[in-house]
């Protein structure tokens, strides 16, 4: 789901001399509204296991939508096929813990890790695409892209408030975009908990409000 988003660069221009370093902002990674890097990367810990998850633009210039994703271990390097674009930084708010800085990554099983992307979703909000990998025999299981808007109030604008519930991780995204108010602000995204299951190795997802 995409939505307008005009008062967000407004307020962002307000923020960046003040938000660089926010300190009590939730999740792995506090970090700039801006988040422009062109080049960055995640690392992930998981026991012994230790991954790197590269960030890079081809362009040097974030904003030219040109970013690929490569996850380099010991046992070598792998190059996610996901669409090229910005990918920004993100935390968390959350009691259920991160394995990986800079971006969510999560535990879902034996030698399985769920990576939380953020693409850009400009002019409306930034998206979550969803990377299952297996640690052991480095490969990517499933990734599903996309799958629906993060809502975006405040610096650094891309915190996931995530929770587990029966053995299932929860993430607050946009259910719904409020019509006819009058205007275009995030008090019109109403959100819900998306349900992400494993199964087989596929990533599954549902609104909580549909059971």
């Amino acid at each position: 789901m995409q939505l307008k988003l005009t008062w967000r660069w407004v307020v962002l221009a307000c923020f960046m001399s003040t938000i660089s370093r926010a300190s009590n902002a939730p999740g792995p990674y506090v970090g700039s509204a801006t988040d422009t890097d062109p080049k960055y990367e995640a690392t992930c810990k998981n026991g012994d296991q230790v991954l790197k998850v590269l960030f890079s633009s081809k362009s040097g210039e974030a904003s030219e939508d040109d970013m690929t994703v490569l996850i380099k271990s010991q046992r070598g390097d792998v190059q996610l096929s996901v669409e090229p674009t910005w990918y920004h930084k993100a935390g968390i708010n959350s009691a259920f813990r991160s394995l990986c800085d800079v971006i969510p990554g999560f535990a879902v099983g034996k030698n399985r890790l769920l990576l939380f992307l953020t693409p850009d979703g400009r002019p409306g909000y930034n998206n979550l695409t969803l990377v299952l990998f297996d640690t052991e025999k480095n490969q990517v299981l499933d990734v599903k892209e996309r799958i629906d808007s993060l809502k975006m109030i405040d610096p650094p604008w891309n915190v996931y408030t995530v929770r587990l519930s029966k053995g299932n991780i929860e993430v607050r995204l946009i259910y719904e975009d409020l019509k006819g108010t009058g205007n275009d602000g995030p008090y019109n995204a109403i959100e819900e908990w998306k349900v992400i299951t494993v199964q087989n190795n596929k990533i599954k997802t549902y609104w909580k409000s549909s059971l």
